[in-house]
């Protein structure tokens, strides 16, 4: 288990505030990669979480859909995903156990993800859609279930982007034990 530097996925939120029409946010640029969150393809099973802040969302209503940009990279055994969501105050992890606690987060998704082809947006309709309240930063969690890895040249790279040198994202992974956030 690692901390790792200022990941933030690039990352597009569908979010339908109360009577209006859907707004897209995106988060990033997308111009930098990471192999790590949101899942590590290496091993058999991964969980991740990230922070994004209210600054960058400002948007209050309903999370319908997230984007995640896949880069490159295959992605077999990889597409079984449970996704969360949650607010939360904390603006990053002080530690490499400072988890937010999966028992205060929504679970937002669980079932196969369809991956897009290299260098385009890996979709996820949410089957339960998240009040974003736009005070709290957001954390999103990916815990991936299925046994089996990609190997290790050829696992999923994920659109990240750069900022500020906080630690936003945390993950781990193994092999053997489905990991249970």
């Amino acid at each position: 288990m690692k901390r790792l530097l200022f990941v933030l996925m690039a990352m597009v939120f569908a979010i339908q505030g109360w009577g209006q029409t859907p707004t897209t946010v995106t988060i990033g640029s997308g111009t930098d990669t990471s192999f790590y969150v949101p899942l590590y393809g290496y091993y058999e099973y991964s969980y991740s979480q990230q922070i994004y802040n209210q600054t960058e969302i400002n948007a209050k209503g309903q999370i319908t859909k997230i984007r995640l940009y896949y880069s490159s990279g295959s992605y077999t055994n990889t597409t079984n995903w449970t996704v969360y969501l949650g607010h939360t105050t904390k603006t990053s992890f002080s530690s490499t156990s400072d988890w937010v606690p999966v028992s205060t987060l929504t679970q937002v998704f669980s079932g196969t993800v369809t991956y897009p082809a290299t260098g385009n947006w890996l979709e996820i309709t949410l089957s339960t859609p998240f009040s974003y309240n736009n005070v709290d930063n957001l954390i999103l969690a990916v815990d991936e279930n299925e046994a089996g890895d990609c190997g290790s040249s050829s696992q999923p790279l994920w659109g990240t982007f750069t900022g500020s040198p906080t630690y936003r994202g945390l993950y781990k992974y193994q092999d053997g034990t489905n990991i249970d956030p």
